[in-house]
C-alpha cells in the first residue's frame, strides 16, 4: 500500500487554478469608456446549460472572478448605475482553463442593454501560464477513431508527446511516473505508486457518447500539481442540464466489410469472422421534473454495449495414422537423391529395453486429438509425421459500459456532484482444439470502475472551496473451480502439462491436451484519491490553498488447486541409439524420434 500527501499554497495577482481539478473559471476586468476601472459593478453569470446564476461585484481594481466552474457555456452579464448593461451571451469554459474577458461599459440606462458579439470580449489568457490542448465532445466525435473506448489516443495530438503514435507516451521526456491520467479528477491510470507502470493507459475508458471534455496539461503546472503529476490527461464526463435531451446510436463492424488477407486467400479459407456490435443510448435533464427540484437536481446517464463474436484464427497439427503407429518418417539425402525412409520406434524400443504396455492417458489425448479433422480444415504441409488443420477458435467478448453523473444545487452556495464509470468484460474462454465437448481455457472476466464525489461552497463573494472524493477499482479474474471433463481420468481429477513430448515445438502444438492447467488469480486494486482546494480573493491577489492525498491497495488472490500431476517427459540418454538404428537420421531430428 502507498500512501501520498501533498499540500500546496499558491499567491498570484490573478486566479490560480489546482491543477488537478475539472472545474474552470471566468475572470475579468470592467472598465469605463476612457479605460479606468469601474469598482462595485453587478456582475451576473447564467450557466446556459442548466439555467442557474451566481452573483459577484467587481473589486476596486474593476475585477471579478467566478471560479469552480464546470466546463460549458456561460451568459455573462454586467449593470452599474449610470452605465448601459453589458451582455456577453456566451463565454466558454474548459476544464483548467480561465476565461479572460473585458467588459468596456457605455454611458446611458441600464434598462438599455448591449450585446457584446460573441468572442469580441475574451481575450488572450494572461491568468495563467498553463500549457493545454482541450478537446470538446463536438470535436472529438468528429476526429477519426478506431473504437468508441479510445479517446486517451487523441491526447498524443498535444504539444510534447513522444513518442506521437504507439507505445507508453510521456511528454516533454518525462518520466512515465509523472503523467497522471484522470477521470473527473480521479486517478485512472495504472501507475499508482506514482513509479512507473503503464502510463498512457486508462483503466475505465471513457466511452465517447459519456466525453463531455479530454483536457491536456503540458506545462505550466502549479505547486498544486507538483506532488501529483508533471503532466495531466483529464477526461470529464457529460453533465444534463435544464432541458432533456437524448441520442442513440449503433455502429457496426464486420470483416464483411474488408478484403480477404492474401493469406487465407492462398489456402482456400474465408475470411475470419470479426465482428463488433456497438449500440447504446444516453439521456439526461432535471432529475425531478416539477417543484422547486426541478432547477436543483440534474442528471445525466450513458450506456454503451459492445458484442464481439469472435473467431481467432487458430492451427494445430495431428499425428498421422502411421504416427499414432509408432512409425516414425523421415528424409535423407544421398547422392543428390531424396529418400523418404520409416522405422517403427515402438518396435525398436521394444527389442532395446522390452515391451512395455502404451501409457492410457497419452492414448486418451490421441484418441481425442484424432477428433481434430471433424471440427477443422486441412491445409497444406511438409511435414511427415503430422497432418496441419486450421480452425476459428470461438472467444466471444461481452462488453458494456454504463457512466452517469449527477449534479445537485442543494443550496445557492453549495453543489454537490457525483460521476461513476463502469467497465464490464466477459470472455468465456478459447477450446485449445476444435473438439465441441471439452472445456474452455482461460475464461476472464473484469469489471473496473471510477466514481467521484464532489462538494463546490460559496462561503462568501470571496472564499470559495471545491473538496473532491474517488476511488478507482480494477477487478479481473480467470479463476476457474471446474477443471472440465478432461481434467478427470478413471474418476481422479490429474493435473497435465501444456502438450505431450511430440510437439512440434509448440508451433503448432501437436498432440495437443485439450484442458491445460491455468493460473487462477483474482486481482482487486483500488486507488483512493482526496483534494481540496481553497480560493481567497484579497484585493489584487487571489490565494489558492489545497492538499491531496492518494492511496494505492493492491489485492491479488491466487488459487492452486491440489491434484496430482501427470508428468511426461523425453527418456534420458538415447535408449534407441538412434545414431545407428536410423539410417542417415540428421542429428537435428533424433531428438524427434525419441519423443514419438
Amino acid at each position: 500500500m502507498t500512501i501520498v500527501f501533498a499540500a500546496a499554497v499558491l499567491i498570484s495577482v490573478q486566479p490560480a487554478l489546482a491543477q488537478l481539478r475539472i472545474v474552470g473559471s471566468i475572470s475579468g476586468t470592467v472598465q469605463d469608456p476612457t479605460g479606468a476601472v469601474v469598482p462595485n459593478a453587478r456582475v451576473v453569470l447564467k450557466d446556459q446549460k442548466t439555467g442557474l446564476t451566481k452573483e459577484s461585484t467587481t473589486t476596486e481594481a474593476g475585477t471579478f472572478l467566478f471560479p469552480d466552474l464546470a466546463s460549458g457555456s456561460y451568459q455573462v452579464t454586467v449593470s452599474l448605475a449610470g452605465f448601459k448593461t453589458e451582455l456577453i451571451p456566451s463565454v466558454s469554459v474548459s476544464t483548467s482553463k480561465t476565461t479572460d474577458v473585458r467588459v468596456t461599459l457605455e454611458v446611458g440606462q441600464p434598462t438599455e442593454t448591449v450585446t457584446i458579439t460573441e468572442g469580441a470580449a475574451q481575450v488572450l489568457e494572461s491568468s495563467s501560464q498553463l500549457v493545454t490542448n482541450t478537446l470538446v465532445s463536438k470535436t472529438i466525435t468528429e476526429l477519426p477513431l478506431g473504437n468508441r473506448g479510445n479517446a486517451l489516443a487523441l491526447a498524443r495530438l498535444a504539444q510534447g508527446a513522444s513518442p506521437p503514435i504507439g507505445g507508453d507516451t510521456r511528454y516533454n521526456n518525462l518520466p512515465g511516473g509523472a503523467v497522471n491520467v484522470t477521470v473527473d479528477g480521479i486517478n485512472d491510470a495504472s501507475n499508482g505508486f506514482k513509479s512507473g507502470g503503464t502510463v498512457f493507459f486508462m483503466t475505465v475508458p471513457v466511452r465517447l457518447g459519456a466525453l463531455e471534455e479530454q483536457s491536456v496539461e503540458t506545462g505550466g503546472l502549479g505547486a498544486d500539481s507538483g506532488a501529483q503529476s508533471g503532466a495531466n490527461v483529464k477526461f470529464t464526463t457529460k453533465r444534463g442540464g435544464n432541458k432533456y435531451h437524448g441520442s442513440g446510436f449503433y455502429e457496426p463492424q464486420s470483416e464483411r466489410f474488408n478484403a480477404n488477407t492474401w493469406t487465407r486467400n492462398a489456402q482456400g479459407l474465408q475470411r475470419l469472422l470479426n465482428r463488433t456490435q456497438n449500440y447504446g443510448f444516453n439521456f439526461g435533464g432535471p432529475l425531478v421534473p416539477f417543484t422547486s427540484l426541478k432547477k436543483k437536481a440534474f442528471f445525466f446517464v450513458n450506456y454503451e454495449r459492445a458484442y464481439s463474436p469472435v473467431l481467432n484464427s487458430r492451427t494445430v497439427t495431428v499425428l498421422t495414422p502411421a504416427a499414432q503407429a509408432g512409425i516414425y518418417t523421415y528424409q535423407v539425402t544421398v547422392n543428390n537423391t531424396t529418400q523418404v525412409l520409416t522405422t517403427n520406434v515402438l518396435a525398436l524400443g521394444a527389442t532395446k529395453a522390452g515391451p512395455r504396455p502404451l501409457d492410457s492417458v497419452t492414448q486418451d489425448i490421441l484418441a481425442i486429438n484424432n477428433k481434430i479433422p471433424l471440427g477443422a480444415t486441412k491445409i497444406a504441409g511438409t511435414d511427415l509425421n503430422r497432418d496441419t488443420y486450421t480452425w476459428g477458435a470461438e472467444n466471444n467478448n461481452f462488453a458494456y459500459f454504463p457512466a452517469a453523473r449527477f449534479d445537485v444545487f442543494a443550496t445557492p452556495k453549495h453543489q454537490v456532484t457525483w460521476t461513476w464509470n463502469y467497465r464490464h468484460n466477459w470472455q468465456a474462454g478459447e477450446r485449445r482444439i476444435p473438439v465441441p465437448d471439452i472445456s474452455r481455457t482461460n475464461p476472464f472476466r473484469l469489471g473496473y470502475f471510477i466514481w467521484s464525489a464532489a462538494v463546490q461552497s460559496t462561503f462568501s463573494p470571496r472564499v470559495l472551496n471545491e473538496i473532491r472524493y474517488g476511488v478507482q477499482h480494477s477487478g479481473d479474474s480467470n479463476a476457474s473451480a471446474a477443471y472440465g471433463p478432461y481434467y478427470i481420468y478413471k474418476g481422479v481429477p490429474l493435473r497435465i502439462g501444456q502438450n505431450l513430448q511430440f510437439a512440434n515445438g509448440n508451433n503448432p502444438p501437436s498432440p495437443t491436451v485439450p484442458f491445460i492447467d491455468q493460473a487462477n488469480v483474482t486481482g482487486r486494486h483500488f486507488i483512493t484519491t482526496i483534494y481540496d482546494t481553497m480560493t481567497l480573493e484579497r484585493g489584487n491577489h487571489t490565494f489558492t490553498i489545497g492538499g491531496s492525498y492518494r492511496k494505492t491497495d493492491w489485492k491479488d488472490t491466487g488459487v492452486v488447486f491440489a491434484v496430482p500431476t501427470y508428468g511426461t517427459g523425453t527418456p534420458s540418454g538415447d535408449p534407441l541409439q538412434v545414431s545407428t538404428a536410423f539410417a542417415g537420421l540428421p542429428t537435428t531430428e533424433q531428438g524427434n524420434a525419441i519423443a514419438l
